[in-house]
């Protein structure tokens, strides 16, 4: 009888961004912490990726 594989991913993320000395707008901050907080899902996609292949 063959074995089953079964994979769990799970991913927690935690960011605190401070702000900087420098002027900085609020819709630039939010489309910084937007586009670090989209690594997470590259990185879930490339493990899907590996897994599937």
């Amino acid at each position: 009888e063959e074995e089953e594989l079964v994979v769990v991913m799970q991913r927690v993320a935690f960011m605190k961004m401070h702000k900087p000395e420098f002027e900085i707008s609020r819709s630039a901050m939010r489309s910084l912490k937007e586009g670090i907080a989209s690594w997470g899902e590259v990185e879930v996609q490339s493990i899907r990726g590996a897994v599937n292949a």
